[in-house]
Formats: C-alpha cells, sequence, structure tokens
C-alpha cells in the first residue's frame, strides 16, 4: 500500500517536474495571468485616469473580462502537458517508467489543473482587488459584492482548470498539438451554432456551460449547475482520451 502511495506522488512529482520545465506551459501560464489582470483592470485604469466615466463599475465582474482568452491558453496548457511529449518522443520513456496508464493521466490531470486553478486564483485576486484600488484612488463608488465575492473569484479559477482537464484529454485522444487545440476549440465554440436551430439548448452545450458559473442572466444555467455540467464534459474528455491510451501503443 505504502508503495501505491509513493509510486503516485513520483508519477505526480515527475509531471510537475515537466510542466515546469515546459517552455511553452510556462508562457501559456504567463498569458493567464496577463489576460486576466490586464484585461480586468483595463476599466476602472480608464476610470482613473479620467478615460471613462465613474459610473459605479463592479470590479469583480469586470476583472473577468479576460476570461475568454484566459479559457483558451488554460486549454493549451492541457493539450500541450501531453502533445508535447509526442513532439519529443519522450512519451515511450514515460510509458516505460509508468506501466499503469491511468495513473499517468490522473497525474497529468491533476498537476496541470491545480497549477492552473492556482495561477488563475492570484490572476483573479490581483484583477478583482487592483481594480477596485484603482476605483477608489479616482473617488469612484466600489460596490460591494457580498457573498458572491467566493463565487467571482474561484468560480472562474475552478473554470479555467476543468478546461484544463478538457485539454488533457483531447491531448491524449488527437496527441498532436495543432489536432487537439484544434479538436478542444472546435468541440468548446462550434456547437453553440446549435442553438440558432434549438434555443433551449443552448445553456447545455460545452461553451455555455462554464461560463454560467463567471455570470448570471437569462439563458444560463445557475452557477454551480453550470460548472457541474462543464466538468462532466471534461470527465467524458479525459475517459475518452485514457481510453485511446490504454488500447494504442505509444
Amino acid at each position: 500500500m505504502s508503495t501505491a502511495v509513493v509510486t503516485t506522488r513520483g508519477v505526480a512529482a515527475a509531471e510537475w517536474i515537466k510542466l515546469r520545465s515546459l517552455r511553452s506551459g510556462m508562457w501559456l501560464l504567463i498569458g493567464i495571468v496577463v489576460s486576466i489582470v490586464g484585461i480586468g483592470v483595463m476599466p476602472a485604469l480608464g476610470v482613473a485616469v479620467g478615460a471613462l466615466p465613474p459610473d459605479g463599475s463592479d470590479p469583480a465582474g469586470a476583472a473577468l473580462g479576460g476570461m475568454s482568452a484566459a479559457q483558451l491558453l488554460a486549454g493549451a496548457v492541457g493539450v500541450v502537458a501531453v502533445t508535447s511529449e509526442y513532439a519529443s518522443r519522450t512519451i515511450a520513456a514515460t510509458l516505460t517508467a509508468v506501466p499503469r496508464r491511468l495513473p499517468l493521466v490522473g497525474a497529468k490531470v491533476g498537476v496541470a489543473g491545480v497549477v492552473v486553478f492556482l495561477v488563475a486564483l492570484g490572476g483573479v485576486l490581483v484583477a478583482v482587488l487592483g481594480a477596485a484600488a484603482l476605483l477608489a484612488s479616482a473617488g469612484a463608488p466600489v460596490p460591494a459584492v457580498g457573498p458572491t465575492l467566493a463565487r467571482l473569484v474561484v468560480g472562474p479559477a475552478l473554470f479555467l482548470a476543468v478546461t484544463t482537464a478538457l485539454g488533457v484529454g483531447f491531448g491524449w485522444l488527437l496527441r498532436s498539438t495543432a489536432g487537439a487545440l484544434a479538436g478542444l476549440y472546435a468541440f468548446l465554440f462550434l456547437p453553440s451554432a446549435l442553438g440558432l436551430v434549438v434555443p433551449s439548448a443552448l445553456p447545455y452545450l460545452p461553451g455555455n456551460s462554464g461560463i454560467a458559473v463567471l455570470q448570471s442572466g437569462p439563458g444560463l444555467l445557475p452557477p454551480w449547475t453550470g460548472l457541474g455540467l462543464y466538468a462532466a464534459y471534461a470527465a467524458a474528455g479525459l475517459v475518452a482520451g485514457a481510453s485511446v491510451l490504454v488500447r494504442r501503443d505509444a
């Protein structure tokens, strides 16, 4: 039993070393922070410099303005965590070291998802607090977000972590960085066209279910319900990717 625990930790530690040493992965993580913080504080900065009227903008809501770009980058983190090994042809060595393939899938998604969650959480906090500080410095009202603060800070981080998990699934499924990215983005955004034919299906589609945790309004699921459905899509992608990995050789 202790051997299994050590092995699990060892696989996770190895995946952390790989992700940390992956240059493209680090640039993608930096891009997530820049997207969240840069776009998130922009409206408040406009108020602070007098370019925008002090209309009581919600700093928490405005901080989510960079989520669309961050979602694309978070998915790419999950993809390259897998496909970089196929591109460098180190996957054979990895599978030799970890012959039981499901723990490898779990370690990749766990490490990549946790890293993206922590990076995104820090970015959202900086964006929210930075926007609030800029509004306050300009004498603009800073609305209280009350009990929704936890959802507006933790929710986006979970949303991006789930997107990373979905990217890992597509990475295992397609094995090519370009192919996996194309497949992931098509899965997220192309089904929205179905809403033109069946509007009632729109809240349940992959590209719309997860954003319910970022914003509320008509045509969206309740926040945590939407995120739960989005997580179910990611779980299905991981199962599909794991099935391919188990059945095929490297």
